[in-house]
C-alpha cells in the first residue's frame, strides 16, 4: 500500500537493491520526488536490519540508466548499525560460531567496517554478510573504500575462476608496480564471481559529505559517485539558469551530508551549484582561491563560497541558494511604498554593496595577473560615429591594476536577494566572471542561453583603453540608477528607462548602453543624452526626495564619468554614501 506524502516534504524512496527484493515492497518514484512507502508486512512484523536499511535509502533524482542512484544517508548508517543489530545479523550469518567470536567480529565491524558490512548485506542478489570475517581478518575497513579495479598483464587463476583484473583498496592508486596480480583484495579473489557486485554496489554507502572550503583544495569525485541530493534541478530546463560562462541550478542536500553552518539547522539545505563550462584548471584555481579568501571576510553583502568539487571532469562551486536576484526582485514588486523604512533600506543596501565591492577591489594576488588578456580592435564608421569592434573580446588591465580583484560583470542579475529581517539582504555574486572569462567572450555559447547584455559595460571597453577597478564603478552606477528608478517609478520605470536609452546605430542594430561614441571630442564618448534627461525626470518626480536627488548627482558626476580616471573609487564612494546615511536621519531629507 502506498501513501503519498505532502508535495513540499522530503521523501524516502522504497525500491530494493535487487529484483528479487523488489517483490516484497511496492515502490514509486518521480523525477524530483520520492514517497514514503508502507511495507507489505503485518503490524506485528519485526523488521530485520536488511529491511531497515532498504527503507532508509534515498533517491538521487537524476535520469540515469546505467545504475541505481540510491544512497543510504550517513546518519542512518550510524543509527541502524548498532552493536545489537550487527550482532543479531552475524548470528544469522554464522549460526555455528561461538558468542565470543561473533562478539569480537561485531566490535570490529562497528569500529571500522559498517559500510563494508552494508555492501555485503544489501548488495547483489542474496545476503553475503557471511563473507565479512574474511575482509576483517585481511585488515580491510571502510577506510579502504572505494575499491578500484585494475587490469592485469596476464590472466590469473583462482578457485573462483580465471581473472584478467583485480579489485584493490583505495590506497592502491599510488601503487607503482607494473603487474598488480598480488595487489588485489584476497577476500574478493577467494570468493570469485560471487562478490562481483561489491565494486558495483559500494556507491550506495559512499555519498560524499560536503564541508566548508577551509583551504585551497578541491576534492575530485569518482565518476560513479551518487550525490546526496534529495532534490536536483540540473536536468530541469525550466529551472536551471544558463549564462555565458556556466550554469546554475538548485539542489537540496540531505542534512547528514553537509556541514555548512549557514544551513546546518535549516529544514532544507538549499544550495546553488555553479558549474563552469571551461575545464581550464588554472582559471578555476585562481577564481576558487579568490572566492575562498573573500569568504573568510564573512562580508554580509558578498556571496560566500561554501565549497568546490570536481565531478566528471567539470568544476563546481557551491553557494547558498538565494530567494531572487535584484532584477527579479524589482519585477516582482510594484511601486514601493514611500516610507522611511523602504527608502533607507535601499540606501543601506547600496552602502553594503559598495562595501562588498571595496572588499573585492582590495583583494590582491599575483595570480590574477596571469588571467589578464590581450585585446585587439578593428575600427569602422557608421552614421558619422566612430565604432570599434572587439576582435577577441578580452580586456587587458592597467599594469598597476593587474594584481587586484575586479568583478567585471556587475548587473542586477549578479546581485542576489536573500529574504530576512528588515527587508532582507543583497549580495554580490558571480565574482570573477568578467575577470577570468572576458565580459563578452561567448563566441562558442548559444546566444539564446545568455542572460544579460553589455548594457552596463563602460566606454573604455570600446575605446581601446585599458580597464581598471573603475570598470566596476561605471557598472555599479548603472545599477544604482535603475535602483532609484524602481524606487520612484516601479518596475515599469526600469523598462521605460531602457527604452529611452535605445540607440539605433543602423536599421538592424540597437543598444541600451549608458554612453554613446562620438568622433569629434577628445574623450571619444559622452554620457547618452537620454540618460541625463531621465535623471532630470526622476528629480522632478514628487517621490524623489533630497536624498535620492543627491544620490543621482553622485551617480552622474562621480560614477558615470567617461574618463575612468575621474571616476570615484569604491572606498571614496563608500565614504560618500556613509555621509548621506548620516543626513538621512532627517526624515524630511530621506523621503
Amino acid at each position: 500500500m502506498l501513501d503519498k506524502a505532502a508535495a513540499d516534504a522530503s521523501y524516502i524512496l522504497e525500491p530494493a537493491f535487487s529484483q528479487q527484493r523488489r517483490e516484497s515492497l511496492s515502490h514509486k518514484a518521480t523525477a524530483n520526488a520520492a514517497y514514503i512507502l508502507e511495507p507489505t508486512f503485518s503490524p506485528q512484523h519485526q523488521w530485520s536490519l536488511l529491511e531497515k536499511l532498504e527503507n532508509a535509502r534515498h533517491y538521487w533524482p537524476i535520469p540515469r540508466t546505467d545504475a541505481d542512484t540510491y544512497f543510504i544517508p550517513r546518519d542512518c548508517i550510524e543509527n541502524l548499525l548498532t552493536f545489537e543489530a550487527v550482532n543479531d545479523q552475524l548470528h544469522r550469518a554464522y549460526p555455528g560460531e561461538s558468542e565470543a567470536w561473533i562478539s569480537s567480529l561485531t566490535k570490529s565491524i562497528c569500529l571500522s567496517a559498517k559500510r563494508l558490512f552494508i555492501i555485503l548485506l544489501c548488495g547483489g542478489q542474496i545476503d553475503s554478510s557471511h563473507y565479512i570475517h574474511e575482509f576483517i581478518e585481511e585488515g580491510i575497513t571502510d577506510a579502504d573504500l572505494p575499491f578500484t579495479k585494475y587490469f592485469l598483464q596476464k590472466e590469473y587463476q583462482t578457485s573462483g575462476g580465471n581473472y584478467k583484473s583485480v579489485v584493490c583498496k583505495k590506497s592502491h592508486l599510488t601503487c607503482s608496480k607494473k603487474d598488480h596480480a598480488d595487489c588485489g583484495i584476497k577476500a574478493l579473489m577467494r570468493a570469485g564471481r560471487r562478490l562481483d557486485f561489491v565494486r558495483r554496489d559500494q556507491w550506495i554507502v559512499l555519498a560524499p559529505i560536503f564541508r566548508p572550503a577551509l583551504d585551497n583544495t578541491t576534492p575530485e569525485m569518482n565518476i560513479n559517485t551518487i550525490m546526496p541530493f534529495i532534490k536536483d534541478n540540473e536536468h530541469d530546463i525550466t529551472l536551471k539558469k544558463e549564462g555565458g560562462y556556466g550554469e546554475v541550478w538548485q539542489v537540496v542536500i540531505h542534512p547528514a551530508h553537509q556541514r555548512f553552518s549557514q544551513v546546518q539547522h535549516a529544514k532544507e539545505a538549499k544550495i546553488a551549484i555553479k558549474r563552469q563550462y571551461s575545464t581550464n584548471a588554472s582559471k578555476f584555481q585562481v577564481e576558487r582561491d579568490m572566492l575562498t579568501t573573500l569568504a573568510k571576510k564573512n562580508h554580509p553583502h558578498l556571496i560566500r563560497l561554501l565549497t568546490t568539487y570536481k565531478f566528471r571532469n567539470r568544476y563546481h562551486f557551491m553557494f547558498l541558494w538565494a530567494d531572487s536576484n535584484l532584477v527579479d526582485y524589482w519585477e516582482s514588486r510594484r511601486l514601493p511604498e514611500r516610507t522611511p523604512q523602504v527608502y533607507l533600506w535601499v540606501l543601506e543596501q547600496m552602502i553594503g554593496i559598495t562595501s562588498a565591492l571595496s572588499t573585492i577591489h582590495n583583494y590582491k594576488s599575483s595570480a590574477l595577473r596571469n588571467q589578464e588578456p590581450k585585446v585587439k580592435y578593428k575600427e569602422y564608421s557608421t552614421a558619422g560615429s566612430l565604432q570599434q569592434e572587439e576582435v577577441n573580446n578580452r580586456f587587458p588591465a592597467l599594469e598597476e591594476e593587474a594584481d587586484y580583484g575586479r568583478h567585471g560583470d556587475l548587473k542586477g542579475q549578479n546581485i542576489l536577494w536573500f529574504d530576512g529581517p528588515n527587508g532582507g539582504t543583497l549580495q554580490i555574486s558571480d565574482l570573477g566572471t568578467g575577470r577570468f572569462h572576458g565580459l563578452e567572450s561567448r563566441s562558442n555559447v548559444n546566444p539564446n542561453t545568455i542572460s544579460g547584455s553589455p548594457t552596463y559595460s563602460p566606454p573604455e571597453v570600446v575605446l581601446n583603453k585599458f580597464v581598471s577597478r573603475k570598470y566596476d564603478i561605471w557598472s555599479l552606477g548603472c545599477v544604482y540608477s535603475e535602483f532609484i528608478t524602481w524606487l520612484i517609478e516601479g518596475p515599469e520605470g526600469i523598462q521605460n528607462f531602457a527604452d529611452a536609452r535605445l540607440l539605433y546605430t543602423d536599421p538592424n542594430w540597437a543598444d541600451d548602453k549608458f554612453f554613446v561614441l562620438v568622433n569629434n571630442i577628445e574623450s571619444g564618448a559622452t554620457l547618452r543624452p537620454r540618460v541625463l534627461d531621465w535623471f532630470s525626470r526622476l528629480r522632478s518626480n514628487k517621490r524623489c526626495s533630497p536624498m535620492l536627488s543627491e544620490l543621482l548627482t553622485l551617480i552622474q558626476q562621480r560614477m558615470l564619468s567617461i574618463d575612468s580616471n575621474n571616476r570615484i573609487s569604491s572606498e571614496e564612494l563608500l565614504e560618500q554614501l556613509e555621509h548621506i546615511r548620516i543626513r538621512a536621519n532627517d526624515v524630511a531629507y530621506a523621503i
